[in-house]
């Protein structure tokens, strides 16, 4: 059975941004894309650099270190398609969002 951790309310997500949140050991990176909302890891899958220090436009995450973009709703790596960016499950109740491990 999968456990499912309080990350936050909705509305402290603005649309179209990100925020980057901390569960146990794990940083998250959960972005607002259109109202629906997803979870990413948030080490660049390439060289392991910090992606909340990297734009967002539209679906895509810009890596800083190196300009890797990744697709925040699949994963994929429109730069690169041997990378893919670990997503996580999101569970949304009412303007509560969880995630499951």
């Amino acid at each position: 059975m999968s456990e499912k951790t309080f990350i936050c309310v909705t509305s402290d997500i603005p649309l179209n941004d990100y925020k980057l949140f901390s569960v146990d050991v794990i940083d998250i990176i959960i972005c607002n894309i259109k109202g629906q909302f997803y979870g990413v890891s948030n080490f660049c899958p390439h060289k392991g650099v910090v992606l909340s220090r990297g734009p967002l436009q539209g679906k895509y995450l810009t890596c800083s270190g190196h300009g890797y973009r990744f697709d925040v709703t699949s994963g994929e790596c429109p730069d690169d398609k041997d990378l893919e960016l670990p997503r996580f499950n999101l569970i949304r109740e009412g303007d509560a969002l969880y995630v499951s491990f």
